[in-house]
C-alpha cells in the first residue's frame, strides 16, 4: 500500500460545493486499486480507482444537491479520458483531466502510458 493518507473533501464557501472529493492514494507503482470515502454534511462521497494493465477506472460518488471536481492523473499521457455526458471539462492542469460534476456517482475511463 502507498503510504498516504486519502484526502477528504473540504466544504467550499458554498454549502453546494465540495471542493475536493475523497482522494485515494495516488497510481504508483504496482498498485492496482485504492479507494477512499468521506461523510459530508449533505452525504457519502467517495472515489476510487482501479487499473488493469493500460486501463484506468476512477469512480466517484458524489453526495446529493452537491457538484464537485474531479481530477484523472494522465500518468504522462495527454489524452482526454472518456467521461460522463454531463460531466463539465474544465481543462488540464497539473497533468490531471478535471471536470466538474453534479450529485450521483460518475465513471471516468482511459489509457496510462
Amino acid at each position: 500500500m502507498v503510504p498516504r493518507e486519502p484526502r477528504g473533501p473540504r466544504p467550499d464557501r458554498r454549502l453546494d460545493r465540495v471542493r475536493d472529493p475523497p482522494r485515494p492514494a495516488a497510481v504508483v507503482g504496482d498498485v492496482t486499486r485504492a479507494a477512499a470515502t468521506y461523510e459530508t454534511p449533505r452525504g457519502h462521497a467517495a472515489s476510487s480507482w482501479r487499473r488493469a494493465g493500460r486501463k484506468l477506472r476512477l469512480d466517484v460518488t458524489v453526495p446529493p444537491n452537491t457538484r464537485a471536481r474531479v481530477e484523472y492523473p494522465l500518468l504522462g499521457g495527454s489524452a482526454r479520458p472518456k467521461a460522463p455526458q454531463e460531466a463539465r471539462w474544465i481543462g488540464v492542469q497539473n497533468g490531471r483531466a478535471v471536470f466538474e460534476v453534479g450529485s450521483g456517482d460518475w465513471t471516468f475511463e482511459g489509457s496510462v502510458s
